[in-house]
């Protein structure tokens, strides 16, 4: 599980709906070529996997970019802790790469200052 947590170190959720969702590069070279992604609310994906948006991709060992709205998830974004990547769960020796993680902007991006 490589996770991307997004209020440091508490733990505590987000509000994305600012956002659309998020786009990414990755490849992945054994473990049947699967991802999960999970749009974790903050419950551990592994003690509760069915409380956790998630949607499974198909990669290959060369880059791809992927787009994925939070409709995807079944959700809004309201309340997001960390964005989870999980491979292997099969135990398979595996070599995966992300790259360019960002969210996708609704109508022009959110400016913070």
């Amino acid at each position: 599980d490589l996770w991307a947590q997004l209020d440091h170190p508490r733990y505590d959720t987000v509000d994305l709906r600012a956002y659309a969702g998020i786009t990414f590069w990755a490849k992945l070279v054994g473990s049947g070529g699967r991802l999960t992604v999970g749009m974790n609310p903050g419950r551990s994906y592994f003690e509760a996997s069915n409380d956790v948006p998630s949607v499974t991709l198909t990669l290959s060992a060369e880059w791809q970019q992927f787009s994925l709205p939070f409709t995807a998830f079944g959700i809004d974004g309201q309340a997001v802790a960390s964005i989870d990547f999980i491979v292997g769960e099969g135990g398979d020796s595996f070599d995966f790469w992300l790259d360019d993680l960002a969210f996708l902007c609704i109508a022009g991006c959110p400016r913070y200052e």
